[in-house]
């Protein structure tokens, strides 16, 4: 039998390799070998979970199989299967095999081996505490490294920058070379192009105003517990600066205005010379760490220019897909994803289907083409769909059934952690609290830009199971 200790460091390393997969998942031959390290290390977890005591692992598998949240995920996943399957009897699928088969890997990585990964905390007897410091560390050291990452970039410290596209996931590094200037000098991370972090950031961020803002300790240490509360924040607004992502600039001004302003109004009110200290500080070191990065940040061709350009061009949007490929490449996605749903109301096309599916209309779409798509198309001869959208995606791919189903799941998720948040105290309720913001801004966010197989999603869902599980748990003690 394995070792208790050694599970759980196997555990943490799990836990942090989710980190090292952010976002894209989908594997070209010889590169991303950091997912496939993952991967091993989960599917190790969860092999040397079982043999370490094989009847209390099923014991404890069949206690979370009958937890509420996961009667609906199986309902979930058991409708996808079932579709697939009749969509291949029909013949529905029509591309190289392998192509769905790195697609369906992807999710079913993502919403069976990282969901049940924050349960297993609890069978290997970690603290939730412990988990819930690491979690927010893993956070730190994401900010921490897109800031080295953009300062070597900055200052072209080459050294520096091809061990960290050794290590991430860079889209550079992928495909999509002639693009290269859309990624310059912005900050990506652990991510595969800036704007999926600055999507994490749009998704995360309710976790670090609230303990910003919380009075609970989450470190033991007084200092420690003091710097990562009240650095994560402020990073959390450097970064997202850095990713010069104005749709995400936008978005998550308006998210930290009403999470701040409006729901911490009280605090604030009753706080307001120490709160307008801190901000003092706050804006003071901004500006000490920027100041010489301003100008790229701010005027030449970045945040402002392209917000700029996103308004000069509305009703014209054959210019605006030449000045702002990005974004129009996501609303070509989305108008033709919307086709294939109206066309396929109930049951979709299938699961990763609906580039197949418009494959012959991509050239014929109603919206002019961008320089993305056109690469995409001529390069694999389908509409590879780059900026999925969970709800479009859903709703073309799965149907107006399987969409309905999915946002059960995720309700059901919300009202379980509104329900069990008046059992918690201190810090665990900080954390409870949080997630509920953060399954609601992967509502919101799913409209925009936001992939099934995301590990965001899954990791939060997770946590939720772990609560849940944990106050069923305190109460039969």
């Amino acid at each position: 039998m394995l070792r208790i200790k050694y599970l759980q460091i196997l555990y943490y390393i799990s836990l942090m390799l989710t980190f090292f997969t952010t976002f894209v998942i989908i594997i070209i031959p010889g590169t991303h070998a950091n997912f496939y390290v993952g991967l091993l290390a989960w599917l190790l977890l969860y092999v040397a979970c079982f043999f370490s005591n094989k009847k209390h692992f099923l014991d404890f598998t069949k206690l979370v199989f009958c937890q509420i949240p996961v009667k609906y995920w199986l309902i979930y996943l058991s409708y996808i299967l079932v579709s697939t399957f009749l969509h291949i009897l029909l013949g529905h699928y029509k591309i190289y095999p392998s192509y769905y088969i790195v697609r369906f890997k992807d999710f079913f990585i993502a919403s069976i081996l990282i969901y049940f990964l924050p349960i297993l905390s609890i069978y290997l007897r970690i603290n939730i505490i412990k988990i819930l410091r690491f979690f927010v560390c893993m956070l730190l050291f994401v900010y921490i490294f897109g800031l080295i990452e953009y300062i070597a970039s900055l200052y072209n410290v080459n050294l520096v920058l091809h061990i960290i596209n050794f290590f991430t996931n860079a889209r550079q590094s992928m495909y999509f070379d002639i693009l290269d200037t859309i990624v310059k000098n912005r900050v990506h991370s652990l991510f595969s192009e800036p704007s999926a972090l600055a999507q994490f950031i749009f998704i995360i961020m309710p976790l670090p105003i609230n303990l910003f803002f919380s009075k609970y300790k989450l470190f033991e240490n007084a200092l420690t517990n003091l710097i990562v509360k009240k650095t994560l924040m402020p990073l959390t607004l450097i970064l997202l600066l850095l990713t010069k992502s104005p749709i995400y600039l936008i978005l998550c001004f308006i998210e930290f205005f009403i999470l701040v302003v409006i729901v911490k109004f009280q605090y604030i009110k009753k706080h307001i010379i120490q709160v307008s200290c801190t901000t003092f500080i706050l804006l003071t070191l901004l500006i000490f760490v920027s100041s010489s990065l301003l100008n790229d940040i701010l005027i030449n061709n970045t945040i402002f220019s392209r917000i700029q350009i996103t308004l000069d061009c509305l009703g014209d949007f054959k210019k605006f897909s030449q000045l702002e490929i990005s974004l129009a490449t996501r609303i070509v996605s989305y108008v033709n994803q919307i086709k294939v749903f109206l066309e396929n109301f109930l049951f979709g096309v299938g699961m990763y289907n609906a580039e197949c599916y418009l494959n012959n209309k991509f050239l014929n779409s109603p919206l002019p083409l961008t320089i993305e798509n056109y690469y995409a198309y001529y390069r694999n001869n389908l509409l590879v769909d780059l900026n999925r959208s969970l709800v479009y995606s859903t709703l073309s791919e799965l149907g107006m059934i399987g969409f309905i189903i999915y946002n059960f799941f995720v309700i059901k998720n919300m009202i379980i952690l509104r329900k069990i948040k008046k059992y918690y105290v201190a810090i665990e309720k900080c954390f409870v609290h949080s997630f509920y913001q953060i399954i609601l801004m992967i509502i919101i966010i799913s409209f925009y830009n936001l992939n099934i197989e995301t590990p965001i999603i899954w990791i939060i869902f997770g946590f939720v199971l772990v609560f849940l599980f944990m106050l069923k748990s305190r109460r039969n003690k």
